[in-house]
């Protein structure tokens, strides 16, 4: 009886009726696989060890960079007491706590640049004193200031007609710039309230 090609036993077959199998090819077939067995395991372990070999190899020059790493470290002055546990979130800190002192010190320039401009405007005139609210360039504009005009546009018309709006921010009760000018100059009196209704038209 045969599967596939394949002799089998039946389950009827008197086994002491079956010829054994040769002896000389039993210990063949034996000795070809204990001879192939040690053969795989002798490639194994010789593979496996020249890749601990050259792990082992890789290991040694990272050991020697290391030191010489440390070497050089060592030579700069200031490093001796360093750790590396606890260098990353200080340099966060530190680094934010530096940007947080730059903008400071940037407004402290812009607010000392913008104190000393009013303070060489107010004090440009210390003999002949006139006010802002007084003076022939700026009264009108103080006076359309008073009558409730915006704010906005007053400082617009000034730039258009070549003034400096940032002295509406300032009291009316402020020196004028480059000594003021008075209603008799070539600039002329101009009443507030005109000028207030010819803006507004």
């Amino acid at each position: 009886m045969e599967i596939d090609g394949i002799p089998a036993l039946a389950s009827d077959t008197d086994l002491q009726k079956i010829k054994p199998i040769n002896s000389k090819k039993l210990l063949a077939y034996i000795n070809y696989y204990i001879t192939y067995t040690v053969n795989f395991v002798n490639r194994f372990s010789s593979v496996n060890e020249e890749r601990l070999e050259e792990v082992t190899t890789r290991l040694q020059k990272l050991e020697v960079a290391m030191a010489v790493l440390e070497a050089k470290l060592s030579s700069v002055p200031g490093l001796e007491n360093v750790t590396a546990d606890s260098q990353d979130q200080p340099t966060v800190q530190q680094q934010q706590s530096t940007v947080q002192q730059q903008q400071s010190t940037i407004q402290q320039q812009q607010s000392t640049a913008t104190e000393g401009l009013q303070q060489d405007n107010i004090q440009q005139s210390e003999g002949d004193f006139i006010a802002l609210k007084d003076d022939a360039r700026y009264k009108k504009f103080f006076s359309m200031l008073r009558v409730g005009i915006p704010n906005q546009a007053i400082k617009l018309k000034m730039t258009v007609e070549g003034l400096d709006p940032a002295m509406l921010d300032f009291s009316p009760d402020d020196p004028a710039p480059d000594g003021g000018v008075r209603d008799e100059d070539d600039f002329g009196s101009v009443d507030g309230n005109n000028s207030a209704d010819n803006f507004s038209d």
